[in-house]
């Protein structure tokens, strides 16, 4: 591994030239503090005089350039060498692209890296499939493959009907113990059908690929709007992958919705907690109302500016113009 570059300083040299420099520098000190006494010694011959000179001259020129190769100049900050660059770390999101076309039915204690990435799942999430496996992890349950990093609950509830775990001879006494407190998982039923409007989070967990955590978004979607008035609004609901919804369609059934909007009695504030009434929208309504009174009818309804076309058709079943 390459060191980094650190400059070294005037009084930083090695022990050897440290020695060498001191003993240019007094050499040149002693012949330039007695030199009227050497050029003394040589005043019959101009000659050797003048050559003593050079020589005081040579090796004040060699003290001088021992300083200057051992010089540099401090910089405020670290710049790296020319080629060297400073590391940068990246944090990508682990995010996996499980569709309905990509799944089949694996093992996870058997399946390879490539069979994972055709799942939908990351190299980075296959890969850390593979280490578990092989410092000796196993896989005994289902539950156990949503502990693996880069998996997520929505993901888990993707994959976890096409998982099939074989049950090995020999298992740990841990886990055979955990599974004394926890019921073997429900195993669901091909074919069933459910009112989207009735239906309670276990009934919604009957459906293929629909587990507790899109069972209670889709249950708490549908009590803010107080019924589901279409089939099509259930694929509306936050994070649901149309793939997944496609796959349940076939199997939903609609009833009228169970809670209206009364919307000559309600206040600004109750009508905006419905997904479809913004509170400016509520505003302009009640505001409306103080000066055309209470309104009686759709078509009324829908000449309030602040309401669009969209708005009017999605609003419509659930309505109530009851005084």
């Amino acid at each position: 591994m390459k060191k980094s570059h650190i400059p070294i300083s005037l009084f930083q040299f090695l022990n050897q030239e440290r020695i060498s420099l001191l003993s240019v520098s007094l050499l040149a000190g002693l012949i330039f503090c007695f030199s009227d006494t050497i050029l003394g010694v040589f005043q019959t011959d101009d000659s050797e005089k003048k050559l003593v000179e050079k020589s005081i001259a040579e090796l004040q020129k060699i003290a001088e350039n021992k300083k200057k190769n051992y010089s540099y100049k401090q910089k405020d900050t670290y710049q790296p060498r020319e080629g060297q660059t400073k590391r940068k770390f990246s944090k990508k999101k682990l995010i996996n692209k499980i569709t309905q076309e990509s799944l089949f039915e694996f093992d996870p204690n058997k399946a390879t890296e490539e069979e994972f990435v055709r799942l939908g799942l990351t190299p980075r999430v296959a890969t850390t499939i593979l280490k578990y496996r092989n410092k000796g992890g196993k896989f005994f349950r289902k539950e156990d493959f949503k502990k693996i990093y880069g998996i997520s609950e929505a993901d888990y509830e993707q994959l976890e009907p096409f998982i099939q775990i074989v049950k090995t001879a020999h298992r740990p006494a841990f886990a055979k113990q955990e599974t004394e407190f926890k019921k073997p998982p429900v195993k669901k039923p091909d074919v069933v059908v459910i009112d989207i409007n009735t239906a309670t989070t276990e009934e919604w967990q009957q459906l293929r690929g629909i587990g507790p955590f899109y069972s209670k978004k889709i249950t708490r979607f549908r009590e803010k709007l107080g019924g589901f008035s279409s089939i099509e609004q259930v694929g509306k609901t936050y994070g649901l992958k149309d793939s997944t919804f496609q796959v349940i369609k076939p199997f939903l059934k609609i009833s009228p919705v169970f809670r209206k909007i009364k919307i000559n009695q309600l206040d600004a504030k109750t009508l905006s907690a419905h997904p479809y009434i913004k509170w400016n929208q509520a505003n302009v309504l009640k505001k409306y109302q103080e000066n055309h009174g209470h309104i009686l009818d759709i078509e009324t309804f829908s000449k309030i500016v602040v309401f669009s076309k969209e708005d009017v058709e999605r609003l419509e079943p659930y309505l109530d113009f009851s005084e």
